[in-house]
């Protein structure tokens, strides 16, 4: 029995458990993992390619489910879809290591599944890799608050709603491409620079 008990493949719900407490998955995301032996196992060999296990498991149950609902395209041929598992790694550490923002990854997948190529060749061909140089965004701030001065006034006697719709021009002028966080963060700093002015 123990012999035989060995060689059995591992169950779904000790799996699930293993998910859990191994890669510190929600209850939710280790079960959904699990259903079908095919995305376990490519679940687990896109970790074993050195991404994060948390934000592999959002961009699958997310993303790429997405497309293959989009496409009518069975989950148990994951193994063999257009993004093997160590393309779709190397896309989530661009996405976790600041290289991409949220929506030129979500583009990069899209390119990824219909032309079959890996993420760092189509984020160096489309041009997609974010802006984080503090300088350059600094500047681009600088121009959009000077051509929107109006805007930024209204903003600064307390219509604060206002940040958000400056923030999108700033992201428009950097074409998507601009780090969030440093763009938000050097907008809140232009801003609080002409209040005191």
């Amino acid at each position: 029995v123990a012999r035989i008990q060995a060689q059995l493949p591992e169950l779904p719900d000790a799996k699930q458990r293993r998910f859990i407490e191994a890669f510190g998955l929600s209850e939710y995301d280790a079960r959904v993992l699990v259903m079908e032996r095919a995305v376990a196992g490519y679940y687990e060999e896109v970790v074993a390619n050195g991404a994060d296990p948390k934000a592999v498991a959002n961009w699958m149950l997310g993303s790429l489910f997405k497309l293959f609902n989009q496409e009518g395209v069975d989950r148990e041929t994951i193994a063999h879809t257009s993004i093997p598992a160590q393309n779709l790694a190397e896309l989530v550490k661009l996405a976790t290591g600041g290289t991409l923002n949220k929506g030129s990854a979500e583009k990069v997948l899209t390119l990824m599944w219909e032309t079959g190529d890996d993420a760092q060749s189509i984020v160096k061909r489309e041009g997609l890799a974010q802006i984080s140089d503090e300088s350059a965004i600094a500047a681009i701030v600088e121009t959009v608050l000077n051509d929107n001065d109006k805007m930024a006034q209204q903003y600064l006697s307390g219509k604060d709603k206002l940040f958000g719709a400056l923030m999108g021009k700033c992201m428009g002028a950097l074409r998507g491409k601009g780090n969030p966080q440093v763009v938000s963060r050097l907008l809140h700093e232009k801003l609080a620079a002409r209040h005191s002015d």
